[in-house]
């Protein structure tokens, strides 16, 4: 029996081996397959969906939204103090060293003075969709180096305040003489697609800072003239960053309208704007179109992605560079990347474009002026953003906020939608001393045509109150139209633009 048994037990070994090995060569086998499965699929599938949309004049390459170069002399960008904005280098385990930093540091001083000094916090800025002037007196006191000091009247403290801004005069003056340049674009590293940096922006909206000060500062101070150059200028900083397709780009972009936008509303409600500068007005404002802005920075958004998908694939890059987004890719370490299929980059890729192209780009229709609130709230609840799974990775982690973009691009384009209404009704009161009982006489005199409001399609809302007062409002994301009456943050200072009307109308009678 103890033969028997000797015997048999390397026999059963040699069976179990042979088990083994064909199970280990069918399991490799099945993942060469399914391998072989997932790169198939992946780039059939993306292939197929990108030659659809390209037929239909999608473009899905970073390269395709580049701005095109345009000579110095014509560039607003180009005057030196803007240019040293983005003049740096970068050797690589390095910090970034700015190559005329004495040019740089006086760019940024002048919106270093919205910076809080210790325990004196700036003061608050008003608010024009609220009806909210600029408190100078404040302002005044702030920028004093005498914290005693006390301006008191509001045209006191308007000059106090320019007399303060006097040594920015120089750098102001080099931002007008460049203004009147047609074009603007930065030099900037667009093959490095999300890593670029864009140390610009900061200083460009400092600067729409203060020239919104400066602006309300000479209207108090009896500057009309000055003020009026102050805000076509910081209409014109609004503008500088058009050109520029990146979704953050255009978010300052937005923000440096709003700034622009305090003082020419103070002047309009004061009654400080003469015909021809409301005429002025108007036509800058009639080129601005937002809504075209939010399907080129999304579009880029996407293309940057493709981009950046691409690089991973490739090995261009690795996960680390993406930083925090990296950390949360399959495997963690940069080295299981390169055992990961080409087709499931694919796949991803599919997946994101996806959602660009059938949840974002639908929110807002430039050519017919509209932006569809409910698409875009709906687009969180898409199915591939919100259960996890192998092909909805990169759609989780770098997928934008869009349906917050999308309503920053429609506050912009119905505020200038109603600063153009509202010009035109100044106009009107000016020539017959006082506002239309609605808003049909302004076509064709004193407007061509008033621009419907970007939520429903229709006119905008308007009413003229007993006191010779009108309101002048959008019914604004949430849809509601709630009798023009904007919606606040808890502070009361800002306007919240989610929630309430989109407005411009006077402020309350005395």
């Amino acid at each position: 029996m103890s033969d028997m048994s000797s015997d048999s037990s390397p026999s059963l070994m040699r069976r179990l081996f042979k088990y083994f090995a064909g199970f280990v060569v069918l399991l490799i086998l099945a993942l060469l397959g399914g391998v072989i499965y997932v790169n198939w699929r992946g780039e059939s599938e993306w292939r197929a969906f990108r030659s659809e949309w390209e037929a239909k004049g999608e473009k899905f390459d970073p390269t395709d939204f580049i701005p095109a170069s345009v000579p110095d002399d014509q560039n607003f960008a180009t005057t030196p103090l803007l240019a040293t904005l983005n003049d740096f280098t970068k050797p690589p385990g390095q910090g970034m060293r700015w190559n005329n930093s004495e040019l740089r540091d006086r760019v940024t001083a002048i919106g270093a003075i919205f910076q809080n000094q210790g325990r004196r916090k700036s003061p608050a800025p008003g608010h024009w969709q609220l009806g909210i002037s600029m408190d100078l007196v404040p302002w005044q006191r702030f920028l004093s180096t005498n914290s005693t000091d006390d301006a008191g009247s509001q045209k006191a403290a308007g000059r106090a305040i320019l007399d303060t801004l006097k040594e920015f005069d120089d750098e102001f003056a080099e931002f007008s003489a460049a203004s009147v340049r047609p074009h603007s674009a930065f030099r900037l590293d667009y093959s490095e697609n999300f890593r670029m940096l864009l140390p610009h922006l900061a200083s460009l909206k400092g600067i729409s800072q203060t020239l919104r000060l400066r602006a309300v500062a000479r209207l108090a101070a009896d500057q009309k003239q000055g003020a009026f150059e102050d805000v076509k200028l910081g209409l014109r900083f609004a503008d500088i960053l058009k050109s520029e397709p990146l979704l953050i780009s255009q978010l300052v972009r937005i923000a440096s309208l709003q700034l622009a936008m305090q003082p020419l509303w103070e002047g309009a409600v004061r009654h400080e704007w003469s015909e021809t500068q409301l005429v002025e007005f108007q036509q800058i404002l009639a080129k601005m179109d937002f809504l075209a802005s939010y399907g080129v920075a999304i579009r880029t958004e996407r293309a940057f992605g493709n981009a950046t998908i691409d690089e991973l694939r490739t090995g261009k890059i690795s996960f680390s560079s993406l930083g925090d987004v990296g950390d949360g890719m399959p495997g963690g370490a940069n080295g299981v990347s390169r055992f990961i299929p080409a087709g499931w980059y694919r796949l991803n890729q599919l997946t994101l474009n996806r959602l660009f192209q059938e949840r974002c780009l639908p929110v807002i229709d430039a050519e017919k002026h509209r932006v569809h609130t409910d698409l875009a709230n709906r687009i969180d609840e898409a199915p591939d953003l919100k259960g996890a799974g192998m092909f909805n990775i990169f759609a989780r982690l770098m997928f934008p906020a869009v349906g917050k973009s999308a309503s920053k691009f429609a506050h912009a384009q119905a505020s200038v939608d109603l600063a153009l209404t509202a010009c035109a009704l100044e106009r009107y009161r000016l020539k017959h001393g006082k506002y239309p009982s609605n808003l049909d006489p302004l076509v064709p005199e004193f407007i061509e045509r008033i621009p419907v409001d970007v939520i429903t399609g229709e006119l905008p809302k308007y009413r003229l109150e007993a006191d010779g007062r009108f309101v002048l409002y959008s019914v604004g994301w949430n849809q509601l139209d709630e009798d023009g009456q904007p919606g606040a943050t808890k502070s009361g200072n800002a306007v919240d633009a989610m929630n309430g009307d989109w407005c411009w109308q006077l402020p309350a009678a005395p």
